[in-house]
C-alpha cells in the first residue's frame, strides 16, 4: 500500500494500470484528455463516507491511500485531486482551480468546487471529472467572465480568475462532510457511467431502502433497492470497496466524526 509520507513519490504506475492505461511517451493534449476520460470511467463521484462519519480530506497520501488503493469514489476535491497529482506526476504542467456552484438564485460559497486548469498549449484547457455529471474538457480564456461560467447539462458553476495549491481547499472539504447547509450532507449519492449506462443510487425516504436510477439510450428507469441490493450494485457494478453503507442521509446535528485512519 501507498505509504502515507508526505515525500513519497506518486505511484504513477498502479494508477495508470487501475485506469487500464499504459504509460504514455509523451503527454500532450491528446494523452492528457485519454488518461482524464479513463480517470473519470474508474472512478465514482461518490458521498457514502460522509454519512459514516468520515470527512472528506484535501492531504494528497489521504487522497492516493482512499481512491487507488482503497478503490473508492469520492467528490470534486477528491476526484480531481488524484487526476491533479497523476498529471504533474507524469510531468504535466496543471494546477487546481476554485469555482462557485449556480444554486439558481444565488452562487455557491467560495471554493465549494475544484476543477483543473492544464497549461502548456495554444490556450489553458479546463479539466473536470469531479462535478458528478459528465466530464468537462474544453479551452478556456481565464481572463473573459463570460468564459469563466461552465454549464455540466442542466448545472453551472463559476471559475475564479486564478489558480490555487490542493491544500487550500481543505476548509470546504471539511465544510461540504459537516454542514446541514452542504448538499453532500443532505443525501446520499454515487454515481458512474458504466459501458454508456448511468448507474445513481441514493437513499430513498425510509431507513434501508435506496432509490436507484439508471440512464441510457432508452430513457431513464427508477428503482428501489434494499440494504443487499443496494451493496450488489456498489460491488458488481460500480465497483465500489465499501465495508459499510449508511442507511439514510445522517442527522448532521448529532454526528460522530471518524478519525482519519494514519499509515
Amino acid at each position: 500500500m501507498f505509504e502515507s509520507d508526505i515525500s513519497a513519490p506518486f505511484p504513477i504506475s498502479d494508477y495508470l494500470a487501475r485506469i487500464g492505461l499504459d504509460r504514455p511517451e509523451r503527454v500532450g493534449p491528446d494523452e492528457v484528455q485519454r488518461i482524464a476520460t479513463a480517470h473519470h470511467a474508474v472512478f465514482p463521484f461518490e458521498n457514502l463516507d460522509v454519512h459514516l462519519g468520515i470527512p472528506y480530506e484535501v492531504d494528497p497520501e489521504r487522497i492516493v491511500s482512499r481512491l487507488l488503493y482503497g478503490r473508492r469514489g469520492g467528490c470534486c476535491y477528491d476526484l480531481n485531486g488524484l487526476l491533479l497529482l497523476a498529471l504533474q506526476a507524469l510531468g504535466v504542467d496543471v494546477a487546481a482551480i476554485g469555482a462557485r456552484v449556480d444554486a439558481g438564485d444565488r452562487l455557491g460559497p467560495p471554493l465549494g468546487h475544484m476543477a483543473l486548469i492544464v497549461f502548456g498549449h495554444r490556450s489553458p484547457l479546463l479539466v473536470d471529472v469531479g462535478f458528478g455529471g459528465e466530464m468537462v474538457w474544453r479551452p478556456i480564456d481565464l481572463t473573459s467572465e463570460t468564459d469563466l461560467r461552465v454549464d455540466v447539462g442542466s448545472a453551472a458553476y463559476v471559475l475564479e480568475d486564478r489558480c490555487r495549491d490542493l491544500v487550500e481547499f481543505e476548509a470546504m472539504a471539511w465544510w461540504h462532510s459537516t454542514s446541514p447547509r452542504s448538499r453532500f450532507t443532505r443525501s446520499l449519492i454515487c454515481t458512474l457511467v458504466v459501458d454508456g449506462v448511468r448507474w445513481t443510487l441514493g437513499d430513498a425516504d425510509d431507513p434501508g431502502v435506496y432509490r436507484l436510477v439508471v440512464t441510457d439510450a432508452a430513457g431513464r428507469r427508477t428503482s428501489e433497492l434494499d440494504l443487499a441490493g443496494a451493496r450488489d450494485v456498489l460491488s458488481r457494478v460500480i465497483g465500489l470497496d465499501i465495508d459499510g453503507i449508511p442507511l439514510t442521509a445522517a442527522r448532521f446535528e448529532g454526528i460522530t466524526l471518524v478519525p482519519a485512519a494514519t499509515g
